[in-house]
């Protein structure tokens, strides 16, 4: 039987003899293996080294370490594998108590009684939702900024409305089920788990009552660790709240919208404008998520830097291709309408297409390249580009210009079902 430890070993000896020595310290026999012993008893059996006589080595079993968000992710754990949780500061195995499989931790063999968020039924949704954007909403909300607008990296809004109640509006034609609502106060480091949402219907705005109730309530971070907090510290009037939906993939694809530009709807309805209805802004808020995500995209961004054309400015002149693409996502409003006397216009903070592009699905379709550069085009107004510069038009010589860009991606992203909304989600 062999004895030695490691950190002398590592000093004086050539790394390729490490494994002979390793193993020179194991015995085997009969299907056994032996660790600082020549007769295992076990499969595998590790003895301790005489503590007085190495009584400055740390002896035992180092399991690997990992936290709740790690572990969350391992698919297909066989039983019996065994970690050490950091966050719980404690061994656990995956094993199965009264037939429900997971992470139970090894000092009683029992899980942590399980958080409770609040399950909020579609029945109970069904009773307190309103749909917006009807074709009877009052002008007084469907322009009002406050009541529908939004900003596009939140599509999918939550907000506080007082120190017991929430609102969840969904600007997007898409059902959400499951949606996990988190809330976070100065009491707390994480948010929290405290509803569940059997389902958002299309364009709802459904107001809720926040799950606080008795003494105290036991709830689960964004990480996965659940713990037991006191109701009283949780009612406060300085809260935050988000969302997550995280088996949806189109919630997963609005995630990625870097823009943090608020969006709201105007009457208009004079000069080139046209007049604004509720069904302009139903068919308005699909598109608007797909271009946003387009220019979101990372393939925006390769091919809009790499771009092998020149792009230049008002006064002809390259432009900075990396302060332009930052740009785009910091636009700090959007006042959208539609147009009838002319193809688009943009600038300023507001932004309209001709209402025929709307109605004709042209932004479902990868050949549409007139609708797409009208779009575009009213955008590099928005980027402060006038029609001297192919950040509008493209350049009248190379015929070249950004809108070339976005027509191809678009394109290439509806052909594969990259996008939010591939087809008109209202048929």
């Amino acid at each position: 039987m062999m004895f030695c430890t490691f950190n002398k070993i590592f000093s004086f000896m050539n790394k390729k003899y490490i494994l002979l020595i390793f193993l020179s310290m194991m015995s085997y026999g009969q299907g056994r293996v032996g660790i600082n012993t020549t007769s295992p008893e076990a499969t595998l059996d590790i003895k301790a080294l005489p503590v007085s006589e190495f009584p400055e080595v740390s002896q035992g079993v180092s399991f690997p370490n990992f936290t709740t968000k790690e572990r969350n992710t391992f698919k297909n754990v066989k039983e019996g594998t065994m970690i050490f949780n950091t966050d719980k500061k404690s061994l656990e195995i995956y094993t199965s108590v009264g037939n429900v499989p997971g992470w139970y931790r090894m000092s009683v063999l029992e899980n942590e009684p399980a958080p409770a968020p609040k399950m909020i039924s579609k029945a109970e949704v069904i009773e307190k939702q309103k749909i917006m954007f009807q074709d009877d909403e009052p002008e007084s909300v469907l322009f009002n900024e406050e009541k529908r607008g939004f900003y596009l990296n939140a599509m999918l809004q939550v907000k506080k409305i007082d120190e017991n109640k929430f609102r969840i509006r969904n600007f997007l034609p898409h059902t959400f089920k499951d949606v996990e609502v988190y809330f976070k106060n100065s009491n707390i480091t994480k948010p929290l788990k405290v509803a569940v949402i059997e389902e958002v219907a299309s364009l709802a705005e459904i107001e809720l009552d926040l799950p606080f109730e008795g003494e105290k309530v036991r709830l689960e971070d964004e990480d996965g660790n659940s713990a037991e907090y006191e109701v009283s510290t949780l009612k406060t009037n300085d809260y935050t709240l988000s969302v997550n939906v995280p088996e949806d993939r189109l919630f997963n694809q609005i995630k990625t919208i870097k823009h943090n530009t608020f969006i709201s709807f105007g009457k208009y309805g004079t000069g080139n404008w046209g007049a604004t209805t509720a069904r302009h802004i139903r068919l308005y808020l699909p598109t608007i998520a797909n271009m946003a995500y387009l220019y979101s995209h990372p393939k925006f961004k390769d091919r809009f830097i790499n771009f092998k054309h020149r792009l230049y400015d008002n006064n002809k002149k390259d432009i900075d291709r990396e302060a332009v693409y930052n740009k785009v996502f910091t636009i700090q409003k959007q006042h959208f309408g539609v147009t009838t006397g002319v193809e688009g216009l943009g600038g300023g903070g507001v932004f309209g297409i001709h209402e025929r592009f709307l109605a004709n699905d042209d932004y479902y379709s990868q050949l549409s390249y007139w609708p797409l550069e009208c779009w575009a085009h009213e955008f590099g107004h928005e980027l402060g580009f006038s029609h001297a510069s192919n950040m509008t038009y493209k350049d009248g010589t190379t015929k070249t210009g950004y809108v070339d860009i976005v027509i191809r991606l678009f394109g290439d992203l509806i052909r594969v079902g990259d996008l939010p909304f591939w087809k008109n989600p209202y048929k």
